[in-house]
């Protein structure tokens, strides 16, 4: 659990331009505070890369660069069943 005063735990966040460069750090910052991120890309490598990267440090991350409309409307319904799995 996080205990920082800037808790995101329980939140949910999209990052488009995720897979590099300030996109890339804002996914991993906000991941690293609690929150559950969606991570958007249009490279598949640097999409895997920082999902991974997220994971690896704990944290709670998705992917879907297909279908990103539709991904962004479901996640932040909180209808995340037909998501890739963490």
């Amino acid at each position: 659990m996080n205990t920082s005063p800037f808790s995101l735990e329980g939140r949910r966040a999209l990052v488009t331009g995720g897979g590099r460069g300030i996109g890339r750090a804002c996914a991993r910052a906000l991941a690293a505070a609690g929150a559950e991120v969606l991570v958007v890309s249009r490279t598949r490598t640097q999409l895997d890369a920082v999902v991974d990267e997220i994971a690896a440090a704990g944290g709670a991350a998705r992917r879907d660069e297909e279908g990103v409309l539709a991904a962004v409307r479901a996640f932040m319904a909180g209808d995340v069943d037909h998501l890739e799995p963490m």
